[in-house]
C-alpha cells in the first residue's frame, strides 16, 4: 500500500490541508512535500571511492526501499494553531479505491529512517567445485535482520582454520 500511496503523493497530490481543533485552516501546495532518501548528502551506504551517487541512490533503493518511504512537511507555519491536536489532510486529484482504506495508522509523524552499518566476519562457507554460488550469510543467528552491504576482503584456509590467505577480489583482474 505504501508504494501506491507515495505513486498518488507524486503524480495526483494537489495539496495539503492542516486543521486545528479550533476549525482554523491552512492549505499547502504539493511544493511543500519533500521527498527523503534521494539526495546525495541521504545517502546511506558510503560512497566508495571514485564511486557515482546515482549508482550508490540506485543500489539502495533496491536494497533498502523503505528509506525512501518518508516526507518531509517544509516551510509549515503553525503559529496560529492552537490546541493540541491538527489533521493532516492530503487532497488528491483522483483516490483509488485501495487507498481508500488508509487510516491514520497507516501513517507515522516524526519519524527518522536508520541504518547500522558495521564490520563483522560473516558465516564460514564450505567451498565445493560443483557450486558456481555460494550464499553468503552474515549471521545465522540474526538473518532475519542482517543482511551484507560489502564484502572487504575474502580468506581462505584448510580444514581446522590452516594456512589462511587472503583472496584478491576477482572483479580487479581484466
Amino acid at each position: 500500500m505504501i508504494s501506491l500511496f507515495q505513486e498518488n503523493l507524486t503524480n495526483k497530490l494537489q495539496g495539503v490541508t492542516l486543521l486545528d481543533q479550533k476549525g482554523n485552516i491552512r492549505e499547502y501546495s504539493k511544493k511543500n512535500i519533500e521527498y527523503k532518501g534521494f539526495d546525495e548528502e541521504e545517502l546511506a551506504l558510503p560512497l566508495p571511492e571514485g564511486g557515482q551517487s546515482a549508482y550508490c541512490l540506485l543500489q539502495e533503493y533496491f536494497a533498502f526501499e523503505k528509506k525512501f518511504n518518508f516526507v518531509t512537511l517544509k516551510n509549515i507555519d503553525l503559529r496560529n494553531f492552537s490546541g493540541r491536536k491538527l489533521i493532516l489532510k492530503f487532497n488528491f486529484s483522483i483516490l483509488p479505491k485501495k487507498l481508500r482504506t488508509m487510516t491514520q495508522r497507516n501513517l507515522m509523524l516524526n519519524c527518522v529512517p536508520i541504518i547500522n552499518l558495521f564490520t563483522k566476519i560473516s558465516e564460514p562457507i564450505k567451498l565445493s567445485d560443483k557450486k558456481v554460488d555460494q550464499l553468503l550469510i552474515a549471521d545465522k543467528k540474526k538473518d532475519s535482520y542482517t543482511e551484507i552491504h560489502s564484502i572487504d576482503s575474502i580468506t581462505i584456509s584448510e580444514p581446522g582454520g590452516r594456512n589462511l590467505r587472503k583472496l584478491g577480489f576477482f572483479h580487479c583482474y581484466r
